[in-house]
Parts: C-alpha cells; sequence; structure tokens
C-alpha cells in the first residue's frame, strides 16, 4: 500500500512538473528570452553562501543543485532547485523565471509546495554573460531595493541577492556559486525527489 502510495505520489509531482513547462505554450510564437537568460538551461551543483547582514539568515554554506530548462513558451525557464546540509539530506524548490515582452522585464514565480509568490524585476543592466535584476520591496520589514545578479563564468554560474537601504551602498545577503555539474550526473528533468519542500532560510527571488 505503502509502495502504491509513493508511486502515486511520485507521477502527480511529475504531472505538477510539466504543467509548469507548458505554462508558456498558448502564447503567440515569437517570443525568445534574451541571451543572457540560456545559462538557466543547465545543471549545476554548488553552494548558497549566506551573508552576515543584519536581518539575513544566519551566516552559513549550505550544498545546492540546480537543474533548468528552457519552458513551452521559449521566454521562460524552469528552475528545480535541491539544498540541504548534504547531498544526503535536501529540500526541493521549483521556480520560473519568464521575460516579459511587454515591459521588457524579468517574472519570478514561485511555484513550490506550499510556497508560492509572483514578483516583477526591472532587467537594469546586461552583458554578454549576465545581467542586473532590480525591483522596489523590503528586508527584514524595512524598505529596500532588491538586486539579483547573474554572471556566467567559465565552468561556473553565479547568482548573488543583494539589498540597498537607500544609502547607495549594496549589500550582499547570499550568492549561489555553482559549477557546471559532470555529464554522469545530469538527471531527466522530469526525475524529481519524491518528497519536494520549500526553501528556507533564504530569501525567495
Amino acid at each position: 500500500m505503502k509502495n502504491e502510495s509513493t508511486r502515486a505520489s511520485r507521477w502527480g509531482k511529475r504531472l505538477v512538473f510539466a504543467i509548469v513547462l507548458g505554462w508558456g505554450a498558448a502564447l503567440p510564437a515569437g517570443a525568445q528570452a534574451p541571451a543572457w537568460m540560456a545559462p538557466l538551461a543547465g545543471s549545476y551543483v554548488g553552494r548558497l553562501e549566506t551573508g552576515s547582514v543584519p536581518g539575513s539568515a544566519e551566516k552559513s554554506t549550505v550544498f545546492v543543485r540546480l537543474d533548468g530548462k528552457r519552458d513551452a513558451s521559449g521566454d521562460g525557464f524552469v528552475l528545480q532547485w535541491l539544498q540541504g546540509v548534504d547531498t544526503a539530506h535536501v529540500e526541493e524548490s521549483l521556480t520560473v523565471w519568464s521575460f516579459q515582452r511587454a515591459t521588457g522585464g524579468v517574472r519570478i514565480t514561485e511555484a513550490s509546495t506550499g510556497l508560492r509568490g509572483t514578483t516583477d524585476w526591472h532587467i537594469t543592466g546586461t552583458t554578454a554573460l549576465g545581467a542586473t535584476l532590480t525591483r522596489g520591496g523590503d528586508f527584514a520589514g524595512t524598505p529596500a531595493l532588491l538586486r539579483w545578479t547573474l554572471e556566467r563564468l567559465p565552468g561556473q554560474l553565479r547568482l548573488s541577492h543583494a539589498i540597498n537601504r537607500g544609502n547607495g551602498q549594496w549589500l550582499e545577503t547570499h550568492a549561489y556559486i555553482l559549477e557546471d555539474a559532470p555529464e554522469s550526473t545530469k538527471p531527466p528533468v522530469n526525475d524529481r525527489p519524491s518528497n519536494p519542500q520549500p526553501r528556507r532560510n533564504a530569501p525567495q527571488p
């Protein structure tokens, strides 16, 4: 009975993942994400480092794996995150990064079980290998500018989050430092762990 329940749960999660991948299928053709977003379609392993900004999570380093795939619309990416104290004890979450043709910005949607939300970000800088996204918001209950910086380096993907409380100074709260995953460890994109949980102890994109 337990095996049947586990099997049904796996199929249910794979169906949800397939639906997320197909969210953009009904959009008009021709929408394509900017070139700097292309590295999001890949597999990476590395670490999450939290900073020491007052109000942020306690300073720490944890294991992270990212498997990303372009969605059916061609202008978004589905990102499957595994995060934990080690490779044997991980939590899973799912986010979708979508390029918004109407505004020229990026929409980040949290699609994980128990944690849902959408935020819109302005693209305030781009290079051939990355971009900077910003928006207004709050941090630890205080109004602040928020910033994500994505950088594709040789053999590495870095995604860092910073805040500015209005004094012109940017303080990094946490950063994902990821390296290309060995080919032999890359799983099928729909082969998901059996117990997805939202990420904790890090501000959400």
